[in-house]
């Protein structure tokens, strides 16, 4: 718009024996107790395959990536074949907020990957369910519960999450989770 030159000059690498994650899909928004699938896209520049592991977490939380099998499945076995490699899992949509997924591929031990740095990848999903308040409250004895009541006692459905001031979620992403705040 002002004129400006813009000049595009493709850059070429090639990287070999390296395993980098492309991308995490994940749906933008989803019902709460509605599961939903994410995809781990990985790409393989190695000539042959290179097994490792994948994980995933949530919220800094490891996410257990098959929950028909008992006990805590924290990661899985995989062959990676050359060129792209897709990782499906089902994430299990019980609560509502926003869902802070990331997927790891970790190399077994002196197979092709030279960069830690770039096997994971990072994806957001909002789970919309039931309005929540967030209510600060810093009165002492409970009066401030004052509120709430009244606001029961005209019908008014609140989910309401009662904090203290110091308690005040400290990043967007945690507030994101809520409709509304009372403070």
């Amino acid at each position: 718009a002002r004129h400006i030159p813009i000049d595009v000059m493709p850059l070429e690498y090639s990287i070999a024996n390296e395993v980098i994650a492309e991308r995490l899909d994940a749906p933008t928004l989803k019902r709460e107790g509605e599961p939903f699938s994410v995809r781990f896209t990985l790409r393989s520049t190695n000539s042959s395959p290179v097994t490792g592991r994948v994980s995933f977490r949530d919220r800094g939380h490891v996410l257990d990536i098959d929950p028909r099998t008992p006990g805590l499945q924290t990661s899985r076995a995989v062959t990676l074949t050359p060129g792209i490699n897709i990782i499906p899992i089902e994430i299990d949509a019980s609560e509502s907020g926003v869902r802070d997924l990331q997927a790891s591929f970790e190399a077994d031990e002196g197979v092709g990957d030279t960069l830690l740095q770039n096997n994971s990848a990072r994806a957001f999903t909002f789970v919309k369910g039931k309005g929540r308040v967030l209510y600060v409250d810093n009165v002492a004895n409970d009066s401030g519960q004052l509120l709430i009541d009244a606001l029961e006692r005209q019908q008014i459905g609140v989910r309401a999450q009662r904090i203290n001031a110091r308690a005040f979620p400290r990043n967007l992403a945690d507030l994101q989770s809520y409709d509304a705040v009372i403070l």
